[in-house]
């Protein structure tokens, strides 16, 4: 039977998923004996303790004793107002009357003179003087009396009516004044058990909401979880609790010997206990639904409780299950109560403590837990019975039975309820059902579900790139692709297509794009309906990926933040849906729930962060990750012990995993990702975290895991990437921008050659700083003079060259040259290798935000702060700006940041050498504006002794002289036009914002075919006898208009 049971896949699942719960519990002991043992023993015996407090109080009150015949009691005399409990011995006055007259005098006389102890009575002319005495003076007077009179006429006898006797202890409680005993012990009594019942169930919905918003249960649905084995391992494990903690409650109740449980059937105080329990499950399951957050569930779960109190309280006051309210127009008021399942247990035990107010009271029989109620309010109607042998109510409205089938309506009703909305809210990926999912055929029968057609693939909405921004080896990638497709579909039955290398395709992605619709409602939590694709405000997070990813190798996918790779692995796992394109797992597409679901049968997953139960070891995660997979019951204990010794991690395989390190439980999920022998195996920056020992181990790990299956692997680790990936694709925006091997990548996308110099002195004098430096001087102006670069690193001994690709056909004669020379310069190593990955991924994703930033209007200039206070307004992507304000030019080394926005890694000031060889780009030059509370550098303001004019410093170090607002120039000595932009700086003054080169003059500037007289922005450049190279500024001075831009002069 058991193996019966362990080969049935949902079942399977159930006991690991019902296994998990009770270990949970069980590791949580404390919080677990709290709910079953500790909080309804304690409350028990507080309700005990108050019971018994108040017979001992009251059993030697004749008003609280049965006596039969009672004795006549003697109405003592006026107390002393010092006999008062708050009083004392302080001043005070037994009896205020009024009116003061002669009559009320006369009897208040009587009454002070006939007390056997002495008291004084004062007169007041008038009611309202004792009320303002009264109000001034508390805990002054024991009484007051107000004689009350016909007439106007105060002095006669048959005048007086009466009095009225006022006190003045409204808050007070003095000795020898009791409540009723039955009140007074009832409310504590259900107070106690139902706090004690209620509170843990509140609990339950930090419990469950802590699993999804941790990832827990998204994680179990990777690895092939079925809702219906989730869900049920829930209902079994509520019911376990339930059925426990009510038998506990009955039997401690029992052992105090209260009455209200000895003199009840037990199975009544059992199933109101248990049912109760179900119902409040179910209820904080449906609430559950609605929750992301854990410490949002406190605060509900807090809440849930103080109303259901305060609720209860109100039920024990008859409110609503009295005649009163249980009416035609009031049954609505009875129903919304009943909705509740802290309101009938209220009424529940107020009916079983009613049964059993005092010591001969029979209590209500199982038989009974329906006839004892009845409806007959009018005496007139209520028949005779004796109360000493059965217990019937005449005022009740619902019986004991009716309450039983209230909560097992409510149980299953919020508990169809809670997956209902589980499923139609959107989950921590905003995925989710519509809402009329449970009349769909296929969410009961997977397997009528009709299969994607990839010859309906739309592969056209959303957006297109742009012509000629497509790889060339991503677009050779994406033929290959679309002619596997057209292969498909023209052979339907045929499951895997033969790479090129010989290695079969694992994933084949055709097309496949993600876009997050803009929601408007989304901030209210309304419906989610009014979600839309076509919106432009809709994110797209995949644009378009075509690619295949080999059996026996390792596919690594890069990007900065926000790139779309974890959006495509998520795609690929199930956990988002896609919204264009489709892609096949060994044959299998992901748009198919059934298809799915046997993907997820041979798919192995580590997340970016770890989803495990700190309550759990290291062998029992695998064991209840291995049994809801599907690996039979009997080899999953043994394949968890062989993956933790691959991770070496068996010595801490049965400690708890909240005592982990990162690292362990970093390779604590690889191991996970590995249970089963997966065909595919999706690892999420798996050796973050690690330290480098255990990250060579998980290496190691990898490579060997490769053979047989398909792993795709995604990081921030470039070494990482380099070592491990047999395949890398880099994504940026949306777009896969690059595809194929490191060394090709390196090859097509990086700067150049790295050269490393050394500089060490020999051992005898390695510590001798002036000869390192003086060695460091000679190769820095070697490297300037030879090959025009600056170290892009420094250390003490050695220095760091990149050579850009423009100058690679000079590095070997450099090298050679370098060698020669390599005994006089001091040096006494050289490496030279190409550049890192790191470089290339920099790269791509440089160019990607320019690129993004282009096509969306995105022209907003990067502030970069200079290191005399103010800031240069960086256009994205230029790699050379001009400062207007002492025409120094900055060369720009562009990056990205950690959430993968373009930022300025570096920016230095240009030597007159790198300006002279520097080639204006078609980029807009841009100059500084004011910026955010930063001093700000102004452009170049009027020319000293041209009015109306400024001056313009081109790349190559001269100088144009430019009238106010001219739109065109012409260099003459270059007859290069340039195109002028004006602005105004603070002050108001126009000022030259940019200055760039244009193919042509305009023909509406005049300039026409063959000779023509220049316009009058048209200038010439006299450049003194020293030039750029000797320091100086070159000068410019203004031509006469009618100066012909075709015979420029040019003096030197």
């Amino acid at each position: 039977m058991l193996d019966w049971c362990m080969r049935n896949r949902s079942l399977q699942q159930f006991f690991a998923l019902y296994r998990k719960n009770a270990l949970v519990a069980w590791r949580n002991l404390y919080a677990t004996l709290l709910r079953l043992i500790i909080a309804p023993f304690l409350f028990l015996i507080l309700a005990l303790l108050i019971d018994k407090a108040l017979q001992a109080n009251s059993s030697t009150t004749q008003q609280y004793q049965n006596v039969p015949n009672p004795s006549p009691q003697v109405i003592g005399p006026i107390p002393s107002c010092h006999s008062d409990l708050y009083i004392g011995s302080k001043d005070c006055t037994e009896i205020l009357y009024a009116p003061d007259n002669a009559l009320t005098q006369a009897v208040m006389n009587y009454v002070v003179s006939n007390n056997s102890i002495a008291i004084n009575a004062t007169a007041y002319p008038s009611q309202d003087a004792i009320q303002s005495f009264l109000l001034a003076n508390s805990n002054n007077v024991i009484a007051a009396i107000i004689f009350i009179f016909s007439s106007n006429s105060t002095q006669n006898a048959h005048t007086l009516q009466g009095f009225l006797l006022q006190t003045n202890t409204t808050t007070k409680f003095f000795k020898g004044t009791y409540q009723d005993p039955n009140f007074f012990v009832q409310l504590p009594l259900q107070s106690a058990v139902q706090k004690s019942i209620a509170r843990y169930q509140m609990m339950q919905i930090g419990i469950v909401v802590s699993e999804k918003e941790l990832g827990l249960r998204q994680a179990l649905r990777t690895m092939g979880m079925t809702e219906i084995a989730y869900w049920v391992s829930w209902a079994a494990w509520d019911l376990t609790l339930a059925a426990i903690s009510g038998n506990l409650i009955t039997f401690f109740g029992l052992i105090l010997q209260l009455d209200l449980f000895l003199h009840n059937s037990y199975g009544l105080l059992f199933f109101l206990f248990f049912l109760f329990q179900l119902a409040m499950s179910s209820l904080a399951l449906f609430v559950c639904s609605f929750i992301k957050k854990t410490q949002i569930a406190v605060y509900i779960g807090f809440g849930i409780f103080l109303i259901g109190w305060i609720m209860q309280t109100v039920v024990i006051f008859g409110v609503p299950y009295t005649p009163t309210f249980y009416t035609d127009y009031n049954y609505a008021i009875t129903s919304v109560f009943s909705l509740f399942p802290w309101c009938t247990l209220a009424k529940g035990v107020a009916d079983l403590g009613s049964a059993t107010v005092s010591s001969t009271s029979p209590g209500i029989q199982w038989s009974q837990r329906k006839s004892y109620c009845l409806n007959i309010p009018n005496s007139n109607d209520q028949f005779a019975y004796n109360p000493n042998q059965e217990y019937i109510s005449f005022t009740c409205v619902m019986p004991l039975d009716t309450i039983y089938n209230i909560y097992i309506a409510l149980w299953i009703g919020y508990f169809v309820l809670a997956i209902y909305f589980d499923n139609i809210l959107p989950n921590e990926f905003n995925v989710r059902r519509p809402i009329w999912y449970p009349l769909l055929p296929n969410y009961w029968f997977p397997g009528l579900e009709s299969k994607p057609s990839l010859s309906s693939l739309d592969s056209t909405a959303g957006p297109h790139a742009v012509d000629g921004s497509i790889d060339v080896d991503v677009a050779e990638e994406e033929s290959k692709v679309r002619a596997l497709l057209n292969h498909r579909t023209g052979h339907p039955n045929q499951l895997s297509q033969q790479a090129e290398d010989g290695h079969a395709n694992a994933v084949e992605i055709y097309g496949l794009k993600k876009v997050f619709p803009h929601m408007p409602c989304a901030s209210c939590g309304c419906c989610f309906m009014c979600a839309s694709t076509s919106d432009a405000r809709s994110f797209w997070a995949i644009k378009g990926s075509w690619l295949t990813m080999a059996e026996n190798q390792l596919f690594c996918l890069l990007g900065p933040n926000g790139a779309g790779k974890s959006t495509t692995i998520n795609c690929l796992t199930g956990v988002l849906p896609p919204s264009y394109g489709e892609a096949l797992v060994y044959g299998e597409s992901i748009r198919s729930t059934a298809s799915m679901d046997r993907i997820r049968s041979m798919m192995g997953v580590c997340p970016q962060f770890d989803v495990l139960w700190g309550e759990l070891s290291g062998i029992e995660h695998l064991q209840i990750y291995g049994s809801v997979k599907g690996i039979y019951w009997r080899d999953v204990t043994q394949e968890a012990e062989d993956l933790l010794e691959r991770v070496k991690l068996t010595y801490a395989g049965k400690q708890r995993t909240s005592a982990y390190s990162g690292g362990m439980k970093r390779r604590l999920s690889v191991a996970i990702a590995l249970l089963g022998n997966p065909k595919i195996v999706y690892l999420d920056e798996p050796t973050t975290g690690m330290d480098p020992i255990s990250r060579r181990y998980v290496w190691d790990i990898i490579q060997e895991a490769k053979v047989g299956r398909a792993i795709v692997l995604t990081t921030h680790s470039m070494e990482e990437a380099d070592i491990l990936g047999d395949r890398i694709a880099i994504m940026a925006k949306g777009w896969l921008r690059c595809l194929g091997t490191s060394f090709r990548l390196k090859q097509r996308f990086g700067s150049g050659y790295q050269v490393a110099v050394s500089v060490v002195p020999p051992l005898s004098n390695n510590d001798d700083q002036a000869l390192i430096l003086q060695r460091s001087a000679a190769i820095k102006a070697y490297f300037f003079q030879y090959m025009g670069l600056h170290p892009s690193e420094e250390g003490r001994v050695y220095l760091g060259y990149l050579v850009p690709k423009e100058q690679e056909s000079n590095l070997m004669p450099f090298l050679k040259q370098l060698e020669a020379d390599s005994a006089r310069l001091g040096v006494t190593d050289l490496q030279i290798s190409l550049t890192s990955l790191e470089e290339v991924f920099l790269n791509i994703a440089k160019n990607a935000e320019i690129e993004d930033a282009r096509n969306t209007g995105n022209v907003v200039p990067v502030d970069v702060p200079l290191p005399d206070g103010t800031v240069l307004k960086v256009p994205r992507g230029e790699e050379s700006v001009l400062n207007p304000v002492d025409g120094l030019r900055y060369k720009i080394r562009w990056g990205t940041d950690e959430t993968g926005n373009l930022c300025v890694l570096e920016c230095r000031q240009m030597t007159l050498q790198e300006v002279a060889t520097w080639q204006i780009s078609s980029g807009h030059v841009d100059s500084t504006v004011p910026s955010q509370g930063i001093p700000t550098a102004e452009p170049v303001g009027p020319a000293p002794g041209y009015p109306g004019s400024v001056d313009v410093t081109l790349p190559n170090g001269s100088v144009m002289l430019l009238p106010m607002n001219e739109k065109f120039a012409l260099n003459p000595v270059s007859n290069q036009p340039y195109e002028i932009l004006w602005g105004r700086n603070s002050a108001g003054t126009p000022v030259v914002l940019s200055c760039t080169p244009c193919p042509a003059i305009p023909s509406s500037v005049g300039v026409g075919s063959g000779p023509a007289v220049a316009p009058a922005n048209y200038f010439q450049i006299q450049q003194q006898v020293r030039g750029v190279a000797e320091g100086t500024r070159p000068s410019l001075e203004a031509c006469p208009s009618s100066y012909r831009a075709s015979v420029p002069s040019v003096h030197t």
